[in-house]
Order: C-alpha cells, then sequence, then structure tokens
C-alpha cells in the first residue's frame, strides 16, 4: 500500500496526459527513476514512454490509484474536470498536481472541486518548453497548501526548478500570463522593427544581433524599475517620459512613411502623452504604469460602457492613412482620443470623440454609417430595433450638420445618442423617448463588504438562481414597472412578455446571463423581485433589477443589488454598469451603493 502521507525519495506517481508537454513531464520523472505510470485518451502516444520504464494504464482509475502523486496536463481545465470527475472518490487523500495552463479563475475553481473530492491540489504553470523539462533551465510555479508542495518538492524537482508562489491557487496562472505578457511584448517590438528594416533592404537576421543586444540592457534596467513601481515614485535616474516620448513620435513617423503598420508605435505613443498629460513628463519611465493599471480609453481597449461621444478642445492625434480611426489625446483633458471615423477637414479637428469607459469592439464593424447629400458621413450607428421603431443605437456624430440629415432621411427612428445631439433634435420637433444616465460600480477599488452576500432578505424570502421560465418571472416583473413607472412597457402583456422580458433571459438582447444573477421567491416559490446581470458585449451589465411595489417589499430592490455585486465580486468581474432613466427614483440608489454617473443619453423619436 503507497504511503498517502510522505515523500520519501523516488515514490509512485501518475501523469495523465500526453501532449508534447504531457511527454516531456512523465520522461523527466523517469530519468530520475520515479516508477512513473501514464494515461493519455490515444494510447499511442504512451509508447515512446513505456520503451523507458513507464506502465500504461488502461484507464483514468488504474492512472489515479497507481500512486500518492497524481500530475495532469491537458488542454484546458474543462478537460481536467471530465477526465476525472468519473473516478473523483479516487482522489482522496493523494495530491492533485495541475500543470494544465488556464485562467486564474479556473484554477481557483478546480481546486474548490479538488478539495471537495479530499485530495491536496497545487496548481502550477510551467515557465518552459517541452525540451527544457528537467533541465535547469525550466522553472515550474507552484500554489496551494504549503504542507502538499513541501511534502512532493523533492518529486517536483525531477521536472525543473520548484517555485512556490503562495497559497493563492490562482497566482501560478497570473504569473504566467504576467511572463506571455512580456514574451509578446518584446516579441511584437522585434517583428515590428524587422518589418521597418525590411522595407529598406535589411534583413531581420542582421537587426536579431542588435535586438538580442538591446534586450539584455533593458533587463538591467527592469529590478530598478520594479523598485520605483512598488515605492510609488518614479525618479528620472536615465530618461524622462517626454525624452522617451520624442523618440516614440519619431518612430510613428518613420512608420507611416515606410507604409507599415503603425498600432504598435501608435499605443506607445498613446500611453506616453497620457503619462505625459497626467503630470509625468519629468518622471522615470517607470510611471508608465499608472496607465496600465487601469482600463484604457480609446481604440487600444477599455471597459465597453456605451457612453456617448462628448466635445472638448482640439485634437492632436496623427491621421492613420492605413485605419479607420485616428488617435491621440485631448488637449484640454489630456485622455486618450479616437478620432471621428471621416477624415476632418484638418487634423486639428475642432470635435472629436472621447469614449470614457468604451472600446472599440466587433460591434463597430458593423457600425451603419448616414451620409449628407454630398456624400459625407455625418453619423454612425449600431443598427437595431426598438420599441418598433427603427432604432440608431449609440449615435456618433462624425460630419457637419448631421440634424439635417437625420429629419430628412429618418423619420419615425429612435435615436440615441449624446444629449447634445438629442436637445437639437427635440428642437425640430422630436419627442422623448428615453433620458437615460450610465452608471458604473468599481467592484475592486471599491469592493463590496463580505457580508453583502449574506444578508437576510426577510419576510421568508430566499434568493435563488436565475433559471426560472420568464412565465415564472413576468408577473413580478410587470408589476414592478407598473403603469405610471418612468420605464413601463406601453405594449401588450404578451408583447412585453415576448419582446423584453424573455429575449433578455435568453440573452438575445443585452447578452447571456451571467451567474451572480438572482432572483427572490416567498414561501410559495412565487417570484417577488430580481436581479438580472448580463454579459453584454464582454461587459457585466445589469439588465435589469425589479421588484413587486407592494409595502412591505420596500427596500428589497437594494438589499438584492447589495447581494449580486458582492456574488459579482467573488465571481471575479471588476465591474458593473448600468442605465437608468433620469425619472427613475432608483438612481438614488445606486448613487447611495457607490455608483459612478459615466455619461448621459437622449434616445429621442425622429419626426
Amino acid at each position: 500500500m503507497h504511503d498517502l502521507g510522505t515523500d520519501t525519495g523516488r515514490i509512485p506517481l501518475s501523469v495523465l496526459g500526453l501532449g508534447l508537454m504531457g511527454q516531456a513531464l512523465a520522461s523527466a520523472f523517469l530519468g530520475r527513476g520515479h516508477p512513473t505510470t501514464v494515461w493519455n485518451r490515444t494510447r499511442a502516444k504512451a509508447e515512446p514512454l513505456t520503451a523507458q520504464g513507464a506502465k500504461h494504464a488502461w484507464t483514468v482509475r488504474d492512472a489515479v490509484t497507481a500512486g500518492p502523486l497524481v500530475v495532469i496536463c491537458v488542454s484546458g481545465y474543462d478537460n481536467v474536470r471530465d477526465i476525472l470527475e468519473p473516478v473523483s472518490r479516487d482522489l482522496a487523500g493523494r495530491t492533485l498536481v495541475n500543470l494544465t495552463s488556464g485562467t486564474s479563475q479556473a484554477a481557483r475553481e478546480t481546486a474548490k472541486w479538488a478539495a471537495h473530492q479530499g485530495a491536496s491540489y497545487l496548481d502550477g504553470a510551467i515557465m518552459a518548453v517541452p525540451p527544457a523539462i528537467g533541465t535547469a533551465n525550466a522553472t515550474v510555479l507552484y500554489s496551494g497548501p504549503t504542507t502538499a508542495f513541501d511534502r512532493h518538492q523533492q518529486t517536483l524537482s525531477s521536472l525543473g526548478c520548484p517555485v512556490y508562489v503562495g497559497a493563492d491557487h490562482g497566482l501560478p496562472s497570473l504569473f504566467d500570463a504576467a511572463a506571455l505578457s512580456l514574451v509578446w511584448s518584446t516579441l511584437n517590438g522585434f517583428l515590428h522593427g524587422a518589418a521597418l528594416l525590411g522595407k529598406a533592404g535589411i534583413p531581420a537576421t542582421a537587426f536579431a544581433r542588435l535586438a538580442k543586444t538591446g534586450i539584455e540592457t533593458v533587463a538591467d534596467w527592469l529590478p530598478g524599475y520594479a523598485q520605483q513601481i512598488d515605492d510609488g515614485t518614479y525618479p528620472a535616474t536615465d530618461s524622462t517620459v517626454n525624452t522617451n516620448l520624442t523618440g516614440m513620435k519619431h518612430l510613428l513617423h518613420e512608420s507611416h512613411a515606410a507604409d507599415i503598420n503603425t498600432e504598435l508605435p501608435e499605443l506607445f505613443t498613446t500611453l506616453a502623452e497620457r503619462a505625459a498629460a497626467k503630470g509625468h513628463s519629468d518622471n522615470s519611465y517607470a510611471a508608465i504604469i499608472e496607465q496600465l493599471r487601469h482600463p484604457a480609453q480609446g481604440r487600444h481597449g477599455a471597459r465597453r460602457i456605451p457612453a456617448r461621444a462628448r466635445r472638448y478642445g482640439d485634437w492632436d492625434g496623427p491621421f492613420d492613412p492605413h485605419g479607420d480611426r485616428r488617435t491621440g489625446h485631448c488637449t484640454n483633458c489630456g485622455d486618450s482620443v479616437v478620432a471621428p471615423d471621416a477624415e476632418p477637414q484638418n487634423t486639428h479637428a475642432k470635435v472629436h470623440m472621447i469614449f470614457q469607459g468604451r472600446r472599440v469592439t466587433e460591434n463597430d464593424e458593423q457600425r451603419q454609417t448616414l451620409t449628407n447629400g454630398q456624400g459625407v458621413p455625418v453619423l454612425t450607428y449600431l443598427e437595431g430595433v426598438r420599441e418598433g421603431h427603427p432604432w440608431a443605437d449609440l449615435a456618433e456624430v462624425v460630419g457637419p450638420n448631421p440634424v439635417d440629415t437625420i429629419i430628412a432621411s429618418m423619420s419615425g427612428w429612435a435615436v440615441s445618442g449624446s444629449v447634445e445631439l438629442g436637445e437639437q433634435l427635440l428642437g425640430r420637433g422630436a419627442r422623448v423617448m428615453r433620458h437615460a444616465h450610465e452608471m458604473r460600480r468599481d467592484l475592486i477599488a471599491c469592493p463590496p463588504p463580505v457580508n453583502w452576500s449574506s444578508r437576510d432578505l426577510g419576510n421568508g424570502l430566499r434568493a435563488v438562481p436565475c433559471d426560472l421560465d420568464a412565465d415564472a418571472v413576468f408577473p413580478a416583473w410587470r408589476a414592478a414597472f407598473h403603469a405610471s413607472h418612468p420605464d413601463h412597457f406601453s405594449g401588450s402583456d404578451e408583447e412585453a412578455l415576448n419582446e423584453r422580458l424573455a429575449p433578455m433571459l435568453a440573452g438575445s438582447v443585452l447578452g447571456p446571463v451571467l451567474p451572480c444573477s438572482t432572483l427572490v421567491v416567498d414561501e410559495t416559490n412565487r417570484v417577488v423581485a430580481g436581479a438580472i446581470l448580463t454579459d453584454r458585449d464582454g461587459l457585466p451589465w445589469i439588465a435589469d433589477v425589479f421588484r413587486r411595489p407592494e409595502a412591505r417589499y420596500a427596500g428589497l430592490g437594494a438589499n438584492l443589488l447589495r447581494r449580486v455585486l458582492s456574488d459579482a465580486a467573488a465571481d471575479g468581474l471588476a465591474d458593473v454598469s448600468l442605465v437608468v432613466s433620469d425619472a427613475n427614483p432608483a438612481r438614488h440608489v445606486y448613487e447611495k451603493l457607490d455608483f459612478q454617473l459615466t455619461g448621459t443619453s437622449l434616445t429621442v423619436v425622429v419626426p
């Protein structure tokens, strides 16, 4: 019988998953003399290892029960569960080491599952390619209980240098992601440089020698910059942000002149310009981390909050003749800018778009363009249907005098855009459909108290998952938005159910419903309230919060929202966003729960 409690010498173990990395892991264990049992769905992959002395397991159970240490390395955490779930009882008392690549959230969820099976669980990240496994050039990061790591550290050293990074099972994945960020950034910089020099007839091999020296030089800077980042001060001991910004602009100029892709130098320049605008001009390059600690704004990614265009001063970014967008920063506020799709008459256009909290998504490729009589684009929008009207959602002004063209071409349309655009249309006879405010709750900078998730809902009420049929949810939802409510749907009950609630719950309107969505039922299992959160094109979105209007349910909506916010944070969401009508008193509840205003829009119906 195997001793499941100690690692003394060359213990028997098993390796599940024999891809290139799995084969390298098993071979390294065999090389150190460990009795190694191997399993793979494709049995032929075990043959090279059995030739080295490995024992082939015909079933997963045979592999798992072969020793006290089970190592698995497959393509994805879902596959880990699929493979081990049928033999989960056999994991009790053993140590499961998962070297599968994945996200930190998946690692933490797998750790909970393994603990439920009675197994000790170590999650790991391999910082090496397969040929390096078993050599001094391989480092493997581990996290989990220190007792499990200490017990098997000697055996795990067969794979390379074992490094324990902490008890949090998600840390190896985060370290892995951070390291890959460095790898890809370095490679992309080399590839961009090779493309630039290639236009001048210089081979990449000639650049590679110089690039290697440059990379080694930059590597020497990292300890000093790391200390500045930890200290939160950025003395310019070598060069300033402004000095680097000058070089970035030269790189951008050369890239344009060579007619190559400019996205990478544009990103460099945008980050440095924003850092300079925030007061870091004379700080070291490390100060740019302040721009990376928060979601970006503009074309290079940010939170996908559907904000509207806002007017500021001049746009001073470069024109990109090869792309459909131009980037720069606002000379008034310093924020990153995405200029209108239509080329301005000059590079200092008086009107530009600041997409605060919004990033360009796949939906931007689906935007429609409205042109005036001269063929000049004046408005872009996402086309849809709202309350029976053709709908121009997220309307953005991109050209002169859009109102005349909208009035002439879009009679009967609902148009959702900036307050300024809406007011201009109202002055031409349009009617208000909705005046709304966009709000966002940061779950990281302002985490919800843990006890919010366990708040007593009172009156014998209990929270249940949001997985009931729309018919069961509809009575409470319809009663919440009664005839005097600012968000009342004026259609019939059948239309409200089939056109509003059912599509929302099915995920066909605002994206898939998130697991933290919650319904509240009474002692008879009747739904009395609900909070529905969806994945709206990558943005966690509060699609609806509702409760029955009876006095005994007063305050239930706020308590339910507190619970859902806590659950959302526990699920790893960074923030949640919503839109609330101007006349809806719930806006004050959101403000008390630390939701911040991010924008205001008007939806009007064109006469």
